[in-house]
């Protein structure tokens, strides 16, 4: 019995519904507009330490670049830096993702600007951040955004908005926080209420509460925002 639960727990995540407020999800949309470049040289990705999200995209370029803010038991992390001062030369970077990174960062707008500086003319940087989520990877938590926010830290470096889209609906981040409040995920029979909560949840955004961006006082549980260098 106890083998049996734990491979249900371990098949657990495969039951919810593909398009939940995570990265992950939205990974197919960041590769094709990663396909749209017309130099696919070198990518560069930042604090994805064992690079869950990235490693989807890295055939896609030639030479592919994990930056921590130290190295790792992992081969994915190769570079050690901080995003306020990335050790990378001036206009050499064809494409840039930076997987719920900024609200770890004290100053995310100066990170924008290094990023900014890095990235080749014609070149893209793909980010996801929270709106809402549980303070996590305590004490360095620091910041939330919103669509506005990411255009504006964008716009301010030098970069041109070329897609915003929210990460799951207003009835997603309910589940979300009902799953993280109350350990949903944590054991096989917690995770099946977590499982049949998202999944009514995600029916709910799916027919009542489609596209949130469009409405006045939209909630979603993060943003995918993708910006071009001029």
């Amino acid at each position: 019995m106890r083998t049996i639960a734990i491979r249900f727990w371990r098949a657990g995540y495969g039951l919810y519904p593909k398009h939940l407020g995570v990265p992950k999800t939205n990974i197919p949309t960041v590769a094709k507009i990663a396909r749209s470049l017309t130099s696919r040289k070198h990518y560069l990705d930042i604090g994805g330490g064992h690079s869950q999200y990235s490693q989807a995209l890295t055939t896609l370029f030639e030479s592919f670049y994990c930056l921590d803010i130290v190295i790792r038991d992992n081969p994915m992390t190769t570079i050690a830096g901080d995003a306020h001062a990335l050790p990378i030369k001036s206009g050499c970077i064809d494409f840039i993702t930076a997987f719920e990174v900024l609200e770890h960062l004290e100053k995310p707008w100066v990170a924008f600007e290094e990023i900014a500086r890095v990235l080749n003319k014609g070149g893209l940087f793909a980010v996801t951040a929270p709106m809402y989520w549980h303070v996590h990877g305590w004490p360095r938590d620091y910041w939330r955004f919103t669509a506005d926010g990411l255009k504006l830290l964008a716009e301010n470096a030098g970069l041109a908005p070329v897609l915003v889209r929210p990460m799951g609906g207003p009835a997603i981040l309910c589940s979300m926080v009902a799953v993280n409040t109350f350990g949903l995920n944590k054991d096989p029979f917690r995770r099946v209420l977590g499982v049949l909560l998202t999944w009514a949840c995600y029916l709910l955004d799916r027919t009542i509460f489609r596209a949130p961006e469009r409405m006045q006082n939209p909630d979603t549980r993060g943003w995918l925002f993708v910006a071009s260098k001029p």
